[in-house]
């Protein structure tokens, strides 16, 4: 069912002839990293580049993991830390239920104690916010590992692609609209952004997709 959906909104994407694609979502990236390279040239991918951010000190060797629980079991993180350096001891955390919270702007403290009950916190030194929804907790994060570093995915993704149209002199001056598409309610997902405190600060046109394109 999962990969229909990514079929149809790849296939949509494509429609634009995009520059590129970037994957901002940790989940799809570790399921699906080879099948979304087919749908653009340029497909700029999180997991992969968040896991060589986290390797750039070598004196890092307990690094953990939050993600949600397809992005742990499939151990995407893992298995690309050990292409990089096989000397790392990566701790995968099940966040299961940890983005609804978020979304719903719920409290997460509660959560957040259960999954890291057993996680050694004091030999952390790395904590990879591996789903985007983290980013909007990191403080929360932060205090739960005050003496370690925190790789949030969403920030190295950005960066990644922007430094890439940097380099490629793919970027403009001139004023643009983003166009955001969307499979929820528009005022959802405008609620959303509000929380993020992005909403002023850019220019809208939104789109809701409806359900039956995703369907077949």
């Amino acid at each position: 069912e999962l990969r229909k959906r990514i079929k149809a909104i790849m296939t949509h994407a494509q429609s634009f002839d995009p520059k590129a694609i970037v994957i901002g979502c940790n989940t799809i990236d570790s399921l699906f990293e080879t099948y979304v390279n087919t749908f653009c040239q340029n497909v700029f991918h999180i997991v992969g580049p968040t896991a060589k951010e986290s390797l750039k000190d070598k004196g890092s060797k307990e690094i953990v993991v939050l993600g949600t629980h397809m992005t742990i079991e499939s151990r995407s993180y893992a298995k690309s830390m050990i292409l990089g350096s096989g000397d790392k001891n990566v701790y995968g955390v099940d966040c299961s239920g940890l983005a609804d919270l978020i979304e719903n702007q719920e409290n997460v403290n509660k959560l957040l104690d259960e999954v890291l009950e057993d996680v050694p916190v004091k030999k952390v030194k790395k904590v990879i916010l591996g789903c985007t929804h983290y980013s909007s907790i990191s403080k929360e994060i932060q205090q739960r590992f005050p003496d370690s570093e925190i790789v949030d995915s969403s920030e190295v993704a950005a960066n990644n692609m922007v430094n890439y149209f940097n380099r490629h002199f793919l970027t403009t001056n001139k004023t643009n609209t983003d166009e955001f598409y969307t499979t929820k309610d528009v005022d959802n997902f405008n609620a959303q952004l509000k929380m993020l405190k992005i909403y002023n600060h850019l220019i809208f046109l939104f789109y809701q997709i409806e359900h039956q394109q995703f369907s077949e």
